[in-house]
Formats: C-alpha cells, sequence, structure tokens
C-alpha cells in the first residue's frame, strides 16, 4: 500500500522579509520555493532560537512566514464576513437609471473590498504574509516546550537516572502559564494516573514517576494536534506520483515533524554558554550545527577557545 511523504511539500520564503514598526512580519519582494522535508534538522533548529523581530526576519528570510494566515478556519471565516457584506452592500443600495447595473455592481464591490483591506487583521487572500511578531514567538516557546518532552523522552532510553534530573529541573523551570498549557492538571491527577497504570504493567517493566509523565504529555500533545478542530493537514493523490502530506502552512508542517513518530531526536549544546536545543542528523554532533557555508558554529568555536586556554592555563 503507498504511503503519503512529507518530501514533496513545498514552502515560500522571503529574501526581503522584514520587520515594521508595528512589530509584524511583512514579507515583499520575490519569493523563492523550497521544500522544508528537505532540510528538516537545520529547520527545527531555527525554530527554537526565535527570541526577536530580528530574529522573526532572518527565519522569514530563510524559511518564509509561519503561515498562519492561511487556516481554513480564518480564511472561510472572512470569506463568508466578505459575502455577506457584499450582500448587504448590494441589497441596501437603491438603484438608479443612470448607472448601468453591472457597473454599480461593481462600484460596490470595490468600496467593500476597500473596506475589508482597511482594517488591520483582515485578509482577503490566502497569502501567508504581515503576521505578528507575537506569534512567531509564541510558536517558537512551544516548539521548544514539545523538543524538551522528546529529548527528555528520549533520554530515558538511554540514562533513566540523568533524564529523572532533567525532567525535575525543566518542570521547575516552567512559568505558571507554560504549565498550565502543557501540564495543566494537578500533580496528583498525575501520581493516581500513575498508580492506576502500574497496576495493569508486567513486573519489571514499569515506569518511573516522571517518565510517565513526560510520555504522558507528548501523547496528549500529540492528541491536541490531531482534534478533528486542528485540521490543517491532508494527504494529496496525484495520479503521476506519490501522495504527499500537505499543511496550511510551515507552522503546521513543523508541529507534524516534532510530534510525529520518527521525529529527528534532540540534543542540548554542550556549549554551557549555550545549552540550546538542537537537532541534527549527525549523532555524534555535540555542539550547535554551523551555520549556511560554515564547518564549525560558534559554539564549538567558543567551546574550542575555552579549552585551550584552560589546558595553558594548568601549564
Amino acid at each position: 500500500m503507498a504511503t503519503a511523504s512529507v518530501a514533496g511539500w513545498a514552502w515560500a520564503r522571503f529574501p526581503e522579509a522584514w520587520v515594521d514598526d508595528l512589530n509584524t512580519l511583512r514579507c515583499d519582494g520575490d519569493s523563492t520555493i523550497y521544500v522544508p522535508g528537505e532540510s528538516l534538522p537545520a529547520l527545527l533548529t531555527d525554530v527554537q532560537r526565535i527570541a526577536s523581530a530580528d530574529d522573526v526576519a532572518r527565519f522569514a528570510q530563510r524559511w518564509g512566514p509561519l503561515g498562519f494566515a492561511r487556516m481554513a478556519g480564518w480564511v472561510h471565516g472572512l470569506d463568508a464576513q466578505h459575502l455577506g457584506a457584499l450582500r448587504y452592500a448590494l441589497a441596501s443600495r437603491k438603484p438608479t437609471r443612470k448607472v448601468r447595473e453591472k457597473e454599480q455592481t461593481e462600484a460596490i464591490s470595490k468600496s467593500v473590498d476597500s473596506w475589508f483591506w482597511q482594517q488591520p487583521d483582515v485578509k482577503l487572500s490566502q497569502v501567508p504574509d504581515n503576521e505578528p511578531v507575537e506569534w512567531f514567538l509564541r510558536f517558537s516557546e512551544n516548539c521548544r516546550l514539545d523538543s524538551e518532552l522528546l529529548r527528555i523522552r528520549g533520554l530515558y532510553r538511554e540514562d533513566p537516572f540523568a533524564a529523572d534530573y532533567d525532567a525535575k529541573e525543566w518542570l521547575a523551570a516552567l512559568t505558571s502559564e507554560q504549565y498550565q498549557n502543557l501540564v495543566g492538571l494537578r500533580m496528583e491527577y498525575w501520581e493516581k494516573e500513575y498508580a492506576s497504570c502500574l497496576k495493569n504493567r508486567t513486573p519489571g517493566t514499569e515506569e518511573r514517576f516522571l517518565e510517565f509523565l513526560i510520555r504522558s504529555l507528548l501523547v496528549k500533545r500529540r492528541m491536541d494536534f490531531s482534534d478533528r478542530s486542528a485540521r490543517g493537514v491532508w494527504v494529496a493523490v496525484h495520479p503521476d506520483g506519490p501522495a504527499v502530506f500537505q499543511f496550511e502552512g510551515l507552522f503546521r508542517f513543523i508541529e507534524y515533524a516534532l510530534l510525529a513518530e520518527g521525529a529527528p531526536t534532540p540534543r542540548r549544546c554542550a556549549d554551557p554558554k549555550c545549552r540550546g536545543i538542537f537537532f541534527s542528523e549527525r549523532s555524534s554532533r555535540r555542539y550547535c550545527p554551523p551555520p549556511p557555508g560554515k564547518n564549525r558554529s560558534q559554539c564549538e568555536q567558543r567551546r574550542s577557545k575555552e579549552k585551550s586556554r584552560e589546558k595553558a592555563a594548568k601549564r
């Protein structure tokens, strides 16, 4: 049976993207089309690092906007509003004999379109531009949370003691808002769920409590993404080629890449001054990947210089 692939899904990036005075991304100029699935580790790493307006502009230049303006519910809702406004305007305008009906209809339609375009949050097309920086920052934060879940989950398979330590540290560092959005329920609830789960486990296969919690939170995130109300992912079947997953926007593609089974394993940079999450196809990589065209990342160079100074100081 044929299976769908993400390898053929294409997106647009804008080399001239910039952030305006209203702290909104503007995607002006010509765009270039690329396939995000061909550079997945770099894309997932870059989205983790969005922390300012400058980061947003650089991200859009390399990867494009997130595409929130293409959400089906958003676009379809605007289409309905636009159609309703047009019908109301046509019905309420008194016909005149001096102007032909076709010309009057065109004038009314242009007037309604003009009003919609003047509203700050209204779009009549599915072009994914003009996204507030705040959306990028919030999305990046959610990606970092998902990546930590994946990283700690993977660490439990290698070193349960180290994973327990990281899980405690990570949970303690969550803000109240992050805790509410991710964990949601009081810890007593999860402890009861854990006790119930232990009853059905074969002796010797029991999970640690924090391992159970991390796995449950990851399952919860996958269920939220897969809910019918979220939509945003479908399969396009081509008569002369393989079936390809399609996404409403880059944000859906990134969420799918993080939450689907087989996602790249996130790691934490070995540089003490960075400790950021990164993704790499090389299992031996210990530092953040280098930027395009470079052999070594800033983290690796900095750590190498520090080690050289430490060796020199011991002599």
